[in-house]
């Protein structure tokens, strides 16, 4: 077995940790991560690629996430199909909790069984997320012989707080990471020097 030298390997572990920061970095420019929210997650409940379920209510937009609202208005139309409320109505309930399982945010209403190409609408959190991720979800509920449904999720984030588990670091504290660590890396290559 060949021996490799302490300095190969350290030099190695911060130049994978210096490449994994900067692939990082250029996902979130690229728009893979931004700051308006992460992809809509998958539909539930037997619904097809595009979210499309039948016999609830479809939303075919997103929903844009700031560290204040979440906004599902304007970006894709809201159909409404199902009768859950026996008057040619549909009642939904719109939830936004935070990282920690916060509910930041509710709203029931009932809207007539149409298309709206508005969306839903701009929703504005009764109290501040405090952890990441954000996420929204659209209920339709029970009534008229038929079963709550979840209609609708997307999880999205503020760039002013962390993720649930992470500590928060912005540029200055990634550049003092990497730093940290390439410090630490000199002093490992000195100490393994024969």
């Amino acid at each position: 077995m060949t021996k490799v030298p302490g300095r190969v390997l350290a030099w190695g572990g911060f130049a994978s940790l210096l490449l994994l920061v900067l692939a990082a970095g250029a996902a979130a420019e690229s728009g893979a991560l931004s700051s308006s929210g992460l992809a809509p997650l998958a539909p539930r409940d037997g619904g097809d690629a595009t979210g499309r379920l039948v016999g609830r209510s479809v939303y075919n937009g997103t929903v844009v996430f700031s560290c204040v609202n979440a906004d599902a208005a304007g970006t894709g139309s809201h159909v409404l199909d199902r009768d859950n409320t026996g008057a040619g109505q549909e009642a939904l309930r719109v939830d936004i909790t935070d990282g920690f399982g916060t509910l930041i945010f509710t709203l029931s209403f009932s809207n007539t069984l149409s298309t709206f190409s508005g969306g839903i609408g701009d929703f504005f959190y009764t109290e501040p997320p405090r952890a990441n991720p954000i996420t929204f979800r659209l209920t339709s509920l029970a009534g008229n012989g038929l079963p709550e449904q979840l209609d609708y999720e997307q999880e999205g984030f503020c760039d002013q707080i962390a993720f649930v588990g992470v500590p928060a670091l912005d540029g200055r504290g990634i550049v003092a990471l990497v730093g940290l660590l390439g410090i630490a890396a000199l002093v490992a290559v000195r100490r393994l020097r024969p």
